[in-house]
């Protein structure tokens, strides 16, 4: 599926921004923003995407 791997690419891409700015992603610190970031973007996806 298409979504699937736009989806992963994503998550991709915010784990390498994430780790150009200085951050690493962990469950303690950055889970939260780190998940509504990713469903926020799913969204964009799944809406234009189509």
């Amino acid at each position: 599926m298409d979504f699937v791997r736009n989806v992963e690419k994503l998550e991709r891409i915010l784990k390498q921004k994430g780790a150009m700015v200085g951050y690493e992603y962990d469950l303690e610190g950055l889970h939260n923003e780190y998940y509504w970031a990713k469903w926020f973007f799913y969204a964009i996806v799944f809406l234009f995407g189509k």
